[in-house]
């Protein structure tokens, strides 16, 4: 993380973008058996859910390359979507 800091531009997006980074460059990882952090779901990607995936394909724009970036902004958009249309269908009560 010293040689590769988070990029402050994505708010919501940092860890996303700093993983993808290192997993396209090739970068090592190594699986810890242990819990080094807990997290709950009330963070700003999840209670902000578009903003945050509207970052997300910001990386994947930037990072990814040819079917890999096709795909995965075919599902972001999806998923988008189908959140609009959930969060329509609960102010309407459908």
């Amino acid at each position: 993380m010293k040689q590769y800091p988070y990029d402050t531009r994505f708010k919501m997006s940092a860890d996303f973008y700093f993983f993808k980074f290192c997993y396209l460059t090739k970068k090592k990882f190594q699986h810890i058996p242990i819990v080094i952090s807990v997290y709950d779901r009330t963070g700003i990607s999840n209670t902000h859910r578009i903003a945050g995936l509207k970052e997300n394909i910001q990386v994947i724009r930037e990072l990814d390359k040819g079917w890999d970036k096709i795909k995965f902004l075919i599902k972001l958009h999806f998923v988008i979507y189908w959140n609009s249309i959930r969060t329509w269908i609960k102010k309407n009560r459908i």
